[in-house]
Formats: structure tokens, C-alpha cells, sequence
């Protein structure tokens, strides 16, 4: 039977967390999650997070995972097995709010009409 994958999930409460929310959570990932993509890591985390800080829940859909160990990006749609390594301490951190200008909605959907026409 393979052992469970010993990491450490914490929050980036220095970047976008304006009432410094900590919230650590040390585990084993069970070794069936191995196989899983790493978004189910960050699903996990997001849930266990808005159930300690339910007036303030995050999106798992903002959520970037990042190893501290070289502050690399972890691919979510990648297994577990392959982007994780044992006693990672792994970040979860929220992707900026990004807003789009209105002229740039604007000519994307004249781009749009011009393609379906053409």
C-alpha cells in the first residue's frame, strides 16, 4: 500500500489578504489521490478555508498553487504524483482580478461579427 504524500497548504496571506487571514492546513494526501489532478488539492483547501472564514470564502477558480520550494506555479489539470513531492509546503494563492476595458470588449466582439461573416 503507498503512504500518504506529507505536504503543508497555507494561504497567501501576504499578497492579496488585506486582514491577514492565516489558515495552515498539514496533511498526508491520501496516495489514491496521486493519479488526481493537483486541482483537487486546491478544492480541498478552498473548502476547508470557507468553512473556517465563511464571512470572507474564496473561489477555487482564483486559486493558483504554487511550491515554495523553487515558488514555482503548479499546473492544476497535472496528477499530484508528478507536481508534488513529499513534505512539499505548497501556497495557495489568488489569482489578481483582472478587468477588461470596455474598448477592448468592444473590438473583440467586432472581431467576432467580422469572422462570422467572412
Amino acid at each position: 500500500m503507498a503512504q500518504p504524500i506529507p505536504v503543508l497548504l497555507k494561504f497567501d496571506e501576504d499578497a492579496y489578504n488585506d486582514d491577514r487571514r492565516k489558515f495552515e492546513v498539514k496533511m498526508g494526501l491520501p496516495a489514491s489521490w496521486a493519479p488526481k489532478p493537483c486541482s483537487k488539492i486546491v478544492k480541498f483547501y478552498v473548502k476547508k478555508f470557507n468553512e473556517r472564514y465563511p464571512d470572507g470564502p474564496i473561489e477555487a477558480a482564483r486559486c493558483r498553487l504554487v511550491a515554495d520550494r523553487d515558488r514555482t506555479i503548479i499546473k492544476l489539470d497535472q496528477p499530484i504524483a508528478e507536481q508534488v513531492q513529499p513534505h512539499d509546503e505548497l501556497t495557495i494563492a489568488l489569482a489578481k482580478d483582472v478587468s477588461v476595458h470596455p474598448a477592448d470588449v468592444a473590438e473583440a466582439e467586432l472581431q467576432a461579427r467580422l469572422a462570422a461573416e467572412a
